[in-house]
């Protein structure tokens, strides 16, 4: 009986719920979550908050899930199953906001929450509306160990223009205003550093790391890796590694994801998960 009781600790095996769109081109949303967790070596479990029909030229569709069958979908994983970390990508209505909120708060107490907030697509096309953005940054914010906005998001969403290293610790510190306890600004658009990414701290007086990968790549259309980068962040969280260790890691696997991506077309790249190792 103890040698059974032993196996089963030592097969336990570490849950991320990613909670996102569903993207019919493979190249991000919910099915880049799922490649990501699971080639990390982590169970995946999925809440799917939109069905869109994109490619890289664009959404050409989407319709949105009610707020009765994203709750369906949160209870029936969390009534079932030891989730580790949550991970949200896009979240397009306030009712989802609301009932995601709820969720989080009625199953997952203080575990890790990785939030975010997808404001468009790569192709340009808006998928959160400011009213929706409003709700996000008032019930979800407060909820989340790190919030992990690209250049643009960061700007939008803390009205301050990025140009430099300080202008995106400013943002970074605007943002914490909020609630959450980290804010991950992802640089690949910062043109003082290209790649460098801002891990702001919860306090004035909290460090601020910069984050590099192994080498930027330029001039790849490369779809997801906002969501494969967070998704990472999520599985070092799950797995019980302190923030700065889940972003240094999430932010090697990234890099050489891109690093090594695939061609899909003349117009789109796919990241190459297969060239990364385990969180």
């Amino acid at each position: 009986m103890q040698y059974l009781r032993q196996r089963k600790r030592e097969f336990h095996l570490n849950s991320v719920l990613a909670i996102a769109g569903s993207d019919s081109s493979g190249g991000a949303g919910l099915q880049c979550d799922i490649r990501t967790i699971s080639s990390l070596n982590l169970h995946v479990l999925s809440v799917v908050t939109s069905v869109t029909s994109q490619n890289s030229e664009g959404v050409h569709s989407s319709t949105h899930m009610d707020s009765r069958s994203v709750y369906s979908q949160l209870t029936s994983a969390f009534s079932a199953y030891s989730v580790d970390a949550v991970k949200s990508g896009m979240i397009p209505t306030q009712e989802s906001v609301e009932t995601i909120c709820d969720a989080l708060q009625q199953f997952h107490g203080s575990k890790p929450f990785v939030l975010d907030p997808v404001l468009k697509t790569t192709s340009g096309t808006i998928l959160m509306a400011e009213s929706v953005r409003v709700s996000v940054i008032d019930r979800l914010f407060p909820l989340a160990t790190v919030v992990t906005p690209n250049i643009e998001e960061a700007q939008e969403l803390s009205g301050i223009k990025i140009s430099t290293r300080e202008d995106a610790v400013m943002a970074g510190r605007e943002l914490l205003k909020h609630g959450s306890q980290y804010v991950l600004i992802k640089g690949g658009h910062l043109h003082e550093a290209p790649g460098l990414d801002i891990l702001v701290g919860p306090s004035q007086d909290s460090p601020v790391e910069f984050v590099n990968g192994h080498k930027f790549v330029e001039n790849r259309n490369v779809r997801g890796t906002g969501c494969a980068y967070a998704s990472a962040i999520a599985c070092g969280l799950a797995t019980g590694l302190d923030i700065l260790e889940s972003v240094y890691r999430a932010k090697n696997y990234i890099s050489r994801a891109i690093l090594n991506a695939r061609r899909l077309s003349d117009r789109s790249w796919i990241l190459n998960h297969r060239w990364s190792d385990p969180i």
